[in-house]
């Protein structure tokens, strides 16, 4: 049970909303609401969830049961967290102060703070071979950097390089970032903010990123860039939690698609969870028929990640009079099915007896 004073300031944090923990069967209600969105990350070596606010400037850490561990202000406009691979550190872009700022996962005491020479971010980051992937920019462009956590800025190195999106490959609007476990190194770049919807994948492995495969929007895929998802298992990505892209020989064509929506993440082990309107629903890798479909309520769904063991889905769901609530969804590959259950049918009616009378007015005399 969670003690008076920290519930109250719990309800400070978030803006005096109240923060509980009820169970709910396969679904329970986790204790972090927030205002507006800024990041949500699973650590699976922790078995935390890290969940930002943009408007507050709070990062708030839960466990798996969606009790609130931990809690840090002072990150300017978060728009974006991502975990160290030993999940030992949380990253969160704090667009405010133009910085990337380190976090200790288990406390979220800040461990140092990383300028970012650039007037417009960070907004998205990604953690790949060792380094935090972050974009930058504007609709006139949009830019990717990394920070380098194994620098130490004592030496004289900057541990934050910018300008590296490899030759031939460029957006316009700030881009969409996400990598797999099972893909080490590399990382899916989505543009946003038009819809021409360029994207690549980059190998982020060596000393500089290069292009595995791009796609410059022609409008002839997509239409439009709000999510995008690194697949494991195949050299594909995922659009749009719906249109799954191949890419080959550095280009792009459409593979096929799920009866999808956003916004959409992809376990470790392929499985697919998409929202849809108030639903999120999983699918096994390629399928169309979904696993399980969670009901959440009458409000949309602002974001939502996996845990890396594949055990839960996290989502944000809007709640009434604004703001949204983190759920925690259990056994999401696991198939429920819906039971009919029908009656049997009712037994005929019974036949009513002849009264003597007519039974009298039936009878034949006997023959003489």
């Amino acid at each position: 049970m969670r003690s008076i004073s920290t519930a109250t300031a719990l309800a400070v944090l978030f803006g005096s909303a109240a923060l509980s923990v009820v169970a709910t069967g396969t679904a329970s209600a986790a204790t972090a609401n927030i205002t507006s969105p800024g990041g949500l990350v699973a650590d699976g070596a922790l078995k935390r969830v890290f969940v930002g606010d943009s408007s507050t400037g709070w990062v708030v850490g839960t466990d798996y049961s969606g009790n609130v561990v931990a809690s840090v202000s002072g990150i300017s406009g978060v728009s974006a967290l991502t975990v160290s691979d030993d999940g030992t550190t949380v990253y969160a872009a704090a667009q405010g102060t133009h910085e990337i700022v380190a976090l200790d996962a288990t406390t979220l005491d800040v461990k140092a703070r990383y300028p970012v020479a650039t007037g417009q971010g960070p907004r998205n980051l990604a953690f790949s071979a060792g380094k935090v992937w972050f974009t930058y920019g504007d609709q006139s462009g949009g830019g990717l950097g990394s920070f380098d956590p194994a620098t130490d800025p004592a030496s004289g190195t900057d541990p934050v390089t910018l300008g590296l999106m490899p030759e031939g490959v460029s957006i316009y609007g700030i881009g969409l970032l996400d990598t797999a476990a099972s893909r080490p190194g590399v990382l899916a770049v989505g543009e946003t903010g038009i819809s021409t919807d360029s994207m690549a994948v980059l190998d982020v492995s060596g000393a500089t990123p290069q292009k595995i495969a791009y796609y410059h929007g022609d409008y002839t895929l997509n239409s439009g860039i709000w999510d995008i998802d690194l697949v494991p298992g195949a050299d594909e990505v995922l659009v749009n939690g719906s249109v799954r892209d191949a890419y080959a020989g550095g280009t792009f064509t459409e593979a096929g698609t799920y009866p999808g929506g956003l916004p959409a993440d992809i376990a470790p082990d392929g499985t697919v969870a998409v929202a849809s309107g108030t639903s999120i629903a999983t699918y096994k890798p390629n399928a169309t028929k979904a696993i399980r479909t969670y009901a959440l309520g009458t409000f949309d769904m602002a974001a939502l990640t996996w845990a890396p063991d594949n055990s839960r889905i996290f989502a944000l769901v809007g709640k009434s009079g604004g703001g949204y609530t983190l759920k925690a969804l259990t056994d999401p590959e696991k198939n429920v099915p819906t039971l009919t259950v029908s009656a049997p049918p009712p037994p005929p009616a019974p036949r009513s007896s002849p009264s003597p009378a007519s039974s009298r007015r039936r009878s034949r005399c006997p023959p003489e």
